[in-house]
């Protein structure tokens, strides 16, 4: 027989590792191949597998022992190829998964080394791997890169970015770029594009990130984006000398897809709200009132993307609304923060039986695992008083009991009426139920010319018909003159050029070109020139004139070399003070 002492032995000895082995968590770390070329920002994943409703501490993440940086991407369940590769991933288990970046480097094979990261307070590692840097298929000197971030399908309603990166190690002047993702067909546009330049080795990184905001289903194609221009290297005086080679960067095109909201199992409360959310009420007025009195209920929708976005569902039609509370007619107010929108309510109760204001639901769609949830706020606690109700008195008695019992009283306390006889503007016989007798001042009696018409009446109503039809047709007349008349072209002028300028600072190509056009036709408006000059080269390096040439020769180095950052407005905002130098002499 097995004494006490060897169970109790075994007990702790293998429950503690069984205990372990069920909730641990495993790590995988790998890079995406498809962004592995050469001096490219490299981009990788890590996926942590765990427990539902593990705890992962996402400060905690080391890579050799030192912090490292990720973003979170999704939660979800494992996919089959995940279950068929490892037998010990449970259909249960829920995946995190997160992004990460590490700056580019050289032609090369590299190790990723272990990424750890806590959960449930313990640390849990992958395993290194090996990657590989290729050289890129496009130019060395000029090369662009297209995705779109986050997770499809979008659903309506769903924020994604579109991203551009663009490689050069040389000075280039583009000549033409195809870049349909920053126009966004089919989707709106959330706040301006950003756009933020690095440098990997010899290579400048130009970054251009545009928010978008799904608005319907369907499916969307983008590209192929591409940018086409020429490198230049630039002597001691300023002066270019091109290549004969026209460089040229394509991207592959990219598919975007809009799902529909599944109609199986939709809340009649769903009013398009996507992503994660939390909801809570109050009473902005007292909770003790009068049955009919207004009662004003804050509903706080925190969570999302964008609070702007969310939709107040119709309180009307859900349990304990209907029939108890008389609801106002006008939307609901809205105010909102950067985190959280809330909706004021304007309630009557109908009822002296109502104790609160039910609970209201609100449902979103978790475009993770592609559900609805519904959630429920608390029932606030009220109090309605009835109405006390006022029965009249019935009239009776003589005439002058009447007055006593309804008019002025002739014994009221001095300063107050004394005798009905000083009340004006009431007639005593109408309160005392005798009417006084509606008299007529005259009868009109009708004849028979009454009822003749007058022949000029109806010659009137022709002659105005008649006035308004000439009046007509003659406006028509000069109208369609007029519109006959050559239009002279308008002439464009430098301001109009710089006006353009201004407009386009989305595009810094076309904002470009047109400061350019502007100065050069300056030039000859200030009479320097007889002919507007081709390029800034051909300017002169003295005075204004010179002043104007290193602009442009400047403006055009900060775009396409990547030694200075390009920032439409600063430029823009140089232009028109150095504009205003030279055609009024002033800044």
């Amino acid at each position: 027989m097995v004494s006490l002492r060897y169970l109790l032995l075994a007990f702790f000895v293998l429950v503690p590792p069984l205990g372990l082995f069920a909730t641990s968590a495993k790590v995988s770390a790998e890079m995406d191949s498809a962004r592995t070329g050469e001096y490219r920002r490299l981009e990788g994943k890590v996926s942590v597998f765990h427990a539902p409703g593990a705890k992962i501490n996402v400060k905690s993440f080391e890579m050799e022992k030192k912090p490292f940086e990720v973003e979170f991407v999704q939660e979800r369940k494992p996919t089959a190829d995940e279950i068929r590769l490892d037998h010990s991933i449970d259909p249960d288990t829920m995946v995190s998964v997160y992004r990460f970046q590490l700056p580019g480097k050289a032609k090369g094979l590299y190790i990723l080394p272990a990424i750890s990261v806590v959960v449930d307070g313990q640390r849990a590692r992958s395993v290194p791997a090996t990657y590989e840097v290729t050289i890129a298929q496009a130019s060395k000197a000029l090369e662009i890169e297209a995705f779109v971030e986050g997770e499809q399908p979008f659903y309506p309603g769903q924020h994604a970015v579109f991203t551009y990166r663009i490689y050069y190690n040389r000075n280039i002047e583009l000549t033409e770029e195809h870049l349909p993702l920053l126009e966004a067909e089919g989707f709106q546009k959330v706040g301006n594009k950003e756009i933020k330049d690095s440098q990997s080795g010899n290579y400048t990184i130009q970054e251009i990130r545009q928010e978008v905001r799904a608005i319907r289903p369907g499916a969307w194609s983008f590209g192929p984006s591409y940018m086409e221009g020429v490198a230049y290297e630039e002597d001691s005086r300023g002066q270019r000398k091109y290549d004969k080679q026209r460089l040229k960067a394509i991207a592959p095109a990219i598919n975007v897809e809009v799902a529909a909201f599944p109609e199986k199992d939709k809340p009649a409360s769903f009013t398009g709200a996507v992503g994660d959310y939390a909801i809570k009420t109050r009473l902005l007025t007292p909770a003790q009132l009068d049955m009919g009195e207004k009662l004003e209920v804050g509903v706080r929708v925190t969570g999302g993307k964008d609070p702007e976005d969310l939709i107040m569902p119709d309180v009307s039609c859900q349990p304990g609304f209907a029939g108890f509370f008389h609801i106002g007619d006008y939307p609901p107010f809205e105010q909102r923060d950067v985190a959280s929108k809330e909706f004021i309510l304007n309630l009557r109760p109908l009822s002296a039986k109502i104790t609160e204001v039910p609970p209201i639901e609100f449902a979103y769609f978790d475009p993770q695992s592609r559900q609805y949830k519904v959630l429920h706020t608390d029932p606030l606690p009220i109090t309605v008083k009835p109405l006390v109700s006022m029965k009249p008195e019935m009239r009776s008695g003589k005439p002058e009991e009447q007055v006593q019992k309804y008019g002025p009283k002739e014994d009221q306390s001095p300063g107050l009426i004394q005798n009905r006889s000083q009340v004006t503007g009431v007639d005593w016989r109408i309160w005392l139920g005798k009417p006084s007798e509606v008299k007529i001042a005259s009868v009109y009696r009708l004849t028979d010319k009454d009822l003749v018409t007058s022949p000029w009446t109806m010659n009137y109503v022709w002659v105005a018909l008649c006035t308004v039809a000439t009046l007509f047709l003659l406006q028509a007349a000069a109208l369609q003159w007029y519109g006959r008349r050559p239009v002279a072209p308008k002439v464009m002028r430098s301001e109009d050029y710089l006006s353009l300028a201004a407009q386009c600072k989305h595009d810094p190509a076309k904002m470009a070109s047109w400061i350019e056009e502007a100065f050069l036709l300056l030039m000859v408006e200030k009479g320097w020139y007889v002919k507007k000059p081709a390029t800034p080269e051909e300017l002169s390096h003295d005075g204004l004139i010179g002043q104007v040439r290193d602009f442009l020769i400047d403006m055009s180095s900060k775009r396409y070399s990547g030694v200075d950052v390009f920032v439409p407005r600063d430029v823009l905002k140089s232009a028109k003070q150095l504009y205003r130098t030279v055609r009024y002499g002033r800044g």
